[in-house]
């Protein structure tokens, strides 16, 4: 028996996001390893999977049996009592076992009930052979070449056996990540005199559309959200004592000194000259 992967412990790992804890992913050959093809009926507290490569093993659990023949496998759900009733010799085939951690946020692997069958495609083969190849070679990213592929293929296994997870709203995802773009778009170039257009081109979408994203995301425009950006820099640079009015005036790209004391005064109710002087009470 190989042990291509175990899940590492806290946070860091993938896997840990979506609530599965203790996760190992086994390569297990019956010429080697028929000594430990566990014949006795048994339970396990999360998810045992058992991914046939060449020959056959006949799984029994709850009263029914089941073939699992190369290029198959199955999925026995948590507390499911199951054994290995026959194992074909030269039998060859991958596990994967985990568990769930109660309470996840995150609603793919919930508890299931009834075991999941089915054969897998050429994707899952390659799946196979990439976490193989990268097990053998054992280089420096290869632990976490492994470990994405093994979240890939416990995923796809669960939807190659019917199992469905809840929809994502695109729109909301997508929306999210433009507004994160702009955002950051804003903050990096905010010292320019930037308009809701600027931002709306640079994240391919028309201003009413960035529009109705921020009052979503941000509850508020994106016009308001630039100037108080805007300000917030402002204020950064009048509390440093050693640049003049009319440098942190030349550093926010206003024309001229009279604009920028216009501009402050109309959000702070006084000129940046005497804003500054508070700074120092």
């Amino acid at each position: 028996m190989k042990i291509l992967y175990k899940q590492g412990s806290g946070e860091s790992s993938l896997f840990y996001n979506f609530g599965i804890e203790n996760l190992y992913l086994k390569e297990i050959s019956e010429v080697s390893d028929s000594r430990l093809v566990t014949k006795k009926e048994h339970s396990h507290a999360g998810y045992e999977i058992h991914i046939v490569t060449e020959g056959e093993q006949i799984y029994e659990t709850s009263g029914e049996k089941y073939s699992v023949r190369s290029g198959s496998f199955i999925i026995i759900p948590p507390r499911a009592r199951h054994c290995v009733a026959s194992s074909l010799p030269g039998s060859r085939k991958y596990s994967i076992t985990f568990s769930v951690r109660k309470n996840s946020a995150d609603p793919f692997f919930e508890q299931q009930t009834k075991v999941l069958f089915g054969k897998y495609d050429s994707e899952i083969a390659y799946i196979l052979q990439k976490i193989s190849e990268e097990y053998r070679y054992a280089r420096v990213l290869s632990s976490l070449l492994v470990e994405n592929s093994a979240f890939e293929l416990t995923v796809k296994l669960f939807r190659l056996a019917g199992f469905e997870e809840e929809r994502r709203d695109r729109e909301l995802s997508d929306g999210n990540t433009r507004i994160e773009m702009a955002k950051k778009y804003i903050n990096d170039n905010v010292e320019q005199d930037l308009s809701v257009s600027d931002v709306a081109a640079y994240c391919y979408l028309g201003e009413k559309q960035l529009t109705r994203l921020f009052r979503l995301y941000e509850k508020a425009s994106p016009a308001e959200y630039i100037r108080s950006v805007r300000t917030h820099r402002i204020e950064l640079l009048l509390s440093d004592k050693t640049l003049s009015i009319k440098e942190v005036s030349r550093i926010m790209n206003f024309n001229n000194e009279y604009y920028f004391n216009a501009f402050f005064k109309k959000y702070y109710g006084m000129p940046p000259g005497e804003y500054r002087k508070t700074l120092s009470q």
